[in-house]
């Protein structure tokens, strides 16, 4: 039969074909890979019939195996693949929608224009990029852009470029989120407290990546539209005191509460601290996940404040001492009132 169907050299080369011992189905096999396996990237590259898809592979390695932080290398991706959702990829479909940047409000806004081209983002880059000047650098898309710092003469003289990107990636995060919070109608930060945010950011991720993160040393606020619940216990020789100070995204506080304890020793106390830290932020309908306990020095301060004066419940901050609402000092209750700092948790 199969002499019959094909051609003698045909036929001879499926006859010495070896078959296995036994019977076993019949599968497809894909000549394109060595093994035999389907793969999305041969078959990609063999539908564009070209060599681009090499070079953007190249370029996704580079960001994929990079040290850097997932989140930034997701930024990254996003903006190198241009699908940032800016006003010119939306106004085709929205009516509503002012083509205008809202960072300088003069020119039309694509990512491009947004993260590196805006004058508000300009100074931005001038004042933490290495005095970078953005219009001295050619390039008209992120293309360009990439392969001008990658591969090309804008990398900044004895900077890693993976720490480039850090840099690079935290301002357009930063960028990113204020561009947002302007569209949706929220308060505008200022330039320089979202520069400060965004050296504290750099800082953190060089840590991380390089593998020497220091215990943090000061409050750090929680993400754009969160809240921030810290507690802590102040224990003295009869009972102790635990606070809770809740606070938003800008630092502002939000509420402050204590609570009395018959509880002496200072693990237990740390532990009902925590728990009175949960019960806090389940007050109002707020939805709060986000609950951190480092840096907490103003719920440490609130606590020993709150015991030496005998405050319970809900606390007005307008009628405590500015000493006691700091971040970075331990507040002092000062001599004649006893000292509680042999005998506090500072969690």
């Amino acid at each position: 039969m199969i002499k019959d169907w094909f051609s003698s050299v045909d036929a001879t080369a499926i006859l010495n074909i070896d078959l296995p011992d036994e019977a076993i189905e019949d599968s497809w096999i894909w000549m394109g890979e060595p093994n035999g396996k389907f793969s999305i990237r041969l078959a990609c590259r063999i539908l564009k019939r070209d060599s681009a898809v090499t070079g953007d592979c190249d370029v996704w390695k580079l960001i994929w195996n990079s040290p850097l932080h997932i989140r930034l290398k997701f930024v990254w991706w996003q903006f190198i693949r241009d699908i940032f959702p800016t006003k010119d990829k939306l106004a085709p479909f929205l009516d509503c929608i002012s083509g205008t940047c809202p960072l300088c409000r003069a020119e039309s806004e694509n990512s491009f224009h947004l993260f590196w081209k805006c004058n508000f983002t300009k100074a931005i880059w001038f004042s933490i990029g290495w005095g970078i000047r953005t219009e001295f650098v050619t390039a008209t898309n992120w293309k360009q852009w990439l392969d001008g710092f990658w591969k090309g003469p804008n990398l900044p003289p004895n900077v890693a470029f993976y720490d480039f990107m850090v840099t690079c990636l935290c301002i357009v995060e930063s960028v990113w989120k204020e561009r947002n919070r302007r569209v949706h109608g929220e308060m505008d930060m200022d330039i320089m407290q979202i520069s400060n945010s965004i050296r504290q950011k750099i800082n953190d991720h060089i840590m991380v990546s390089s593998k020497i993160v220091q215990e943090i040393t000061e409050w750090r606020p929680p993400p754009s539209d969160w809240v921030c619940c810290n507690s802590d216990v102040a224990v003295s020789p009869v009972g102790s005191m635990l606070s809770a100070v809740i606070r938003d995204d800008l630092g502002n506080i939000i509420s402050i509460s204590s609570q009395e304890s018959r509880v002496t020793l200072p693990k237990l106390a740390e532990a009902q601290a925590a728990r009175f830290n949960k019960f806090c932020s389940k007050l109002s309908d707020w939805g709060i996940v986000h609950i951190s306990r480092k840096c907490n020095y103003m719920a440490h301060n609130i606590a020993k404040w709150a015991i030496s004066k005998n405050v319970l419940g809900n606390i007005n901050h307008v009628e405590v001492e500015g000493s006691v609402l700091d971040d970075l000092r331990e507040w002092d209750p000062g001599a004649g009132r006893g000292t509680f700092g042999s005998g506090t948790v500072l969690g």
